[in-house]
């Protein structure tokens, strides 16, 4: 699905909400013989109680090339089906926003930051 660029500045700002009122639950840095410091993981949980994690990795597309982070998500086992793991996923829009998305796509102009419960006067 090829998102127009109204649809993803509306999904951007959503989910940059959902960061900015996260919780950082864990994270695990390190310390290089150079004294730089580095993180290999943070770990969030957000308003909604889903947690997710930051991963670091190389990718070519028209908006970014090289090193970016994506996110992930925790998937906890179900109990009515075995076959069901625990395990992290990337996440994406289409599977873990899809409300967000719902609206954007509905009428994407109208979610400014102006409908942010923290900016409304």
């Amino acid at each position: 699905m090829e998102l127009d660029d109204a649809t993803l500045e509306t999904l951007e700002r959503l989910i940059n909400n959902d960061f900015e009122h996260a919780e950082a639950i864990s994270a695990s840095v390190g310390v290089l013989e150079d004294g730089r410091v580095v993180v290999d993981e943070i770990t969030f949980r957000l308003a909604d109680g889903r947690v997710v994690g930051l991963d670091a990795i190389l990718l070519a597309s028209e908006k970014v090339a090289g090193p970016v982070m994506v996110l992930e998500t925790y998937v906890e086992r179900d109990p009515g089906c075995r076959a069901a793991k625990e395990r992290w996923r990337r996440m994406d829009v289409m599977t873990d926003f899809r409300e967000e998305l719902a609206a954007a796509l509905t009428d994407p102009g109208s979610h400014n930051d102006a409908d942010l419960p923290e900016d409304r006067v």
